[in-house]
């Protein structure tokens, strides 16, 4: 089911009545805002597959995930994240076409000011990256703080993840660490427990 014009939702209880009103409904024919203060999830919004103009999400103090929004695969504009003070996970945009996300005005790409967010090198914002569209990014956190981290996490190799971690024969600072994996060189990191990753001690090359 399509639905004409611009859809902007200022509160949660708009976000819940959509799927409720509009339960069949998947494309949009305008652009998407979501903005303020006691939004704390996207589920409403679920059904949506397609918008078509720009997607907007900022000013969401409440906002931890963008979940709601994951089967979403293409939107008509720019896509703008900005000032959610603790969105920690964009994964749910991870399936939008990055061919979709379209340059207007200045903006294409922007993820700003989400001081939580540490991962935004989802595959379709990699590819969007890989090319010449327009992009802002900073703000943010780790990963995200800036367009070269971004680009740099893209293109990091993943590492494999250990099994069958074990660990025996601790005495002082010393112990035997045990695990399976098809890896055949690990960089370790050992700290006091509870330690934040970074503050420990590195045994790179094992």
């Amino acid at each position: 089911l399509f639905r004409s014009g611009d859809l902007e939702f200022s509160s949660q209880a708009q976000i819940d009545a959509f799927v409720v009103n509009y339960p069949n409904c998947t494309q949009l024919g305008g652009y998407l805002a979501i903005s303020r203060s006691n939004i704390t999830n996207l589920d409403g919004l679920s059904n949506l597959t397609s918008i078509g103009s720009y997607l907007n999400i900022q000013y969401n103090p409440q906002l931890t995930n963008v979940d709601g929004l994951s089967n979403l695969t293409s939107i008509g504009g720019f896509l703008y994240i900005n000032a959610n003070s603790i969105l920690n996970d964009i994964s749910g945009l991870q399936n939008i076409d990055p061919n979709s996300i379209i340059s207007v005005n200045a903006y294409g790409l922007d993820i700003r000011t989400n001081p939580n967010l540490s991962v935004c090198n989802l595959p379709n914002f990699c590819t969007y990256l890989a090319g010449s569209g327009v992009r802002t990014i900073s703000g943010n956190k780790e990963d995200c703080v800036s367009e070269a981290a971004v680009i740099a996490a893209c293109t990091t190799v993943p590492c494999d993840t250990p099994t069958e971690l074990t660990v025996t024969n601790i005495i002082n600072n010393r112990a035997q660490i045990n695990w399976t994996s098809t890896g055949t060189t690990f960089d370790l990191e050992w700290g006091v427990a509870g330690f934040t990753r970074g503050s420990g001690t590195p045994q790179n090359g094992v």
